[in-house]
């Protein structure tokens, strides 16, 4: 509950600016402004690919390469844990591009840069894990 003794401020009476008191509901958190029925398809299709990459595919390669081809366990499971990377490639380029367009600069972080720290993070990290995934999967299995 609010208190009434500043005209903004919080239940302990310290001040807080007004846009912040005008988003707190009584016994709830604050709205996100964040509507999912208006992003439902774009988040069906970024789900869709993650699910896809991530488990079909693989399955999908696994056993008629095991059954079908004279291919080694090891060329078998290289092929088949490629596709658990494409969603890491897709979106990698795709938030890249979404950060680098200037058309409205909603999506752009809050310093203004075209490159936040959870984009500089997920490329060293994409090229740190990217060469290790590649060499485990070429070694052949004693």
């Amino acid at each position: 509950m609010l208190s009434t003794r500043f005209p903004f401020s919080n239940s302990i009476g310290t001040k807080v600016s007004p846009m912040v008191s005008q988003n707190i509901k009584q016994g709830g958190p604050p709205s996100l402004n964040y509507d999912l029925r208006a992003r439902i398809m774009s988040n069906v299709i970024f789900w869709s690919i993650i699910v896809i990459t991530v488990t079909i595919i693989p399955i999908a390669l696994y056993y008629p390469l095991v059954f079908s081809t004279n291919l080694t366990i090891s060329a078998i499971l290289g092929i088949a844990s490629i596709s658990t990377g494409l969603s890491n490639i897709i979106q990698l380029p795709y938030r890249f591009w979404k950060l680098w367009k200037q058309d409205d600069g909603d999506r752009r972080p809050l310093s203004g840069k075209i490159m936040d720290f959870f984009m500089w993070e997920y490329c060293l990290n994409f090229a740190i894990i990217l060469p290790a995934y590649v060499v485990s999967t070429s070694i052949p299995i004693p």
